[in-house]
């Protein structure tokens, strides 16, 4: 039976500014052997998030079937209203299926999407923001850089660019922090060489620079991006890459938009083991108050299947042909000597 008048009826109308909400999928499932150091680490990424972002930001965490201790310090989040948003698995759905589910019932313009063992820096949102803002046909940027990337899902990048004389390889990138990604990853030795060390690719456009190559555990994602993700369940709890190669990185290709990074490195990845360097010198200053409103970042992207394959084709035939690459690299700016290592 019900007695009296629901209050909510009194008040319905819903305001909300936001306009960039971050995801971060955590799997914690125990705290020791592989996930030892797991819950510090994840609570240095937290910390490290959010003291990085303004104040028109929400946060949404996954819980994919972790143990009681991760849970509860979600849920302390929650409670004291650092994060908004948590979404608790009882068991481990992998991470592509709840990540893509939690996309889908976004309403802000722009979606990052985050693996639980990054740290962040000053100043990574606001570099990111930037490129959105300069590149309006920007749909993936990254604030971790990795120019060994170029050509991954990068069709409508290297043809943007071409079609306008866009590209252009310059150093942007400092080795000591292009070496300190590549250790924590695992790859010191063939993440990078000594040509992506000496010249990175960059679009060049509203006087503003971007790097063509990014990371994507990682990105930030215009909304309509996601109206291109398959409509398939992976059913895999891993893929290899985590399974954004396909769900994530192709969808933005797919939808004609640019794949593009930050010209420095705004986020460092940690891994499973705890280090020194993690808690020494990385504490980040809280951002401003964004200016920007929740309708400054909306676009509109259609539907171009077969625009998308022949670039694809096209653009995996320049790059591939080594007379052909070459001759690119020469005109967009790269030592001779370095061409054919790249």
């Amino acid at each position: 039976m019900r007695r009296g008048t629901n209050p909510a009826k009194h008040d319905t109308i819903i305001t909300d500014d936001r306009y960039h909400r971050v995801i971060m999928p955590v799997f914690i499932p125990e705290l020791d052997g592989y996930f030892t150091d797991a819950l510090k680490i994840l609570t240095r990424a937290v910390e490290s998030l959010l003291a990085t972002i303004h104040s028109k930001t929400a946060v949404t965490i996954i819980n994919n079937g972790s143990c009681a201790e991760v849970s509860a310090f979600i849920n302390t989040l929650v409670a004291s209203g650092q994060i908004d948003c948590c979404i608790h698995y009882a068991v481990n759905f992998g991470k592509i299926d709840p990540l893509i589910s939690a996309m889908r019932g976004c309403h802000e313009p722009i979606i990052t999407v985050t693996d639980a063992d990054v740290l962040f820096q000053s100043g990574w949102q606001s570099d990111v923001e930037e490129i959105f803002e300069h590149f309006p046909k920007a749909g993936f940027v990254s604030p971790v850089p990795i120019p060994s990337l170029y050509r991954f899902a990068s069709s409508y990048t290297f043809w943007w660019g071409m079609w306008r004389g866009r590209l252009k390889f310059t150093q942007v990138l400092h080795r000591t922090d292009m070496q300190a990604l590549a250790e924590s990853l695992g790859r010191p030795g063939d993440l990078f060489n000594e040509a992506h060390y000496s010249s990175q690719l960059t679009l060049n456009y509203n006087g503003k620079h971007a790097l063509v190559g990014a990371a994507h555990f990682v990105a930030s994602v215009r909304k309509e991006v996601v109206d291109f993700l398959p409509r398939e369940r992976s059913y895999r709890k891993m893929i290899h890459g985590g399974g954004e190669s396909f769900y994530l990185d192709l969808a933005n290709d797919r939808a004609g938009l640019l794949r593009l990074a930050t010209t420095r490195y705004g986020a460092r990845h940690m891994g499973n083991t705890w280090e020194p360097w993690m808690a020494a010198g990385t504490t980040p200053q809280a951002q401003p108050n964004s200016t920007q409103s929740n309708s400054s970042f909306k676009m509109r992207a259609r539907p171009q299947h077969l625009f998308f394959y022949l670039r694809q084709r096209l653009v995996s035939f320049l790059l591939t042909r080594a007379a052909l690459r070459t001759w690119l690299f020469k005109r967009w700016g790269l030592a001779s000597h370095l061409t054919t290592e790249y």
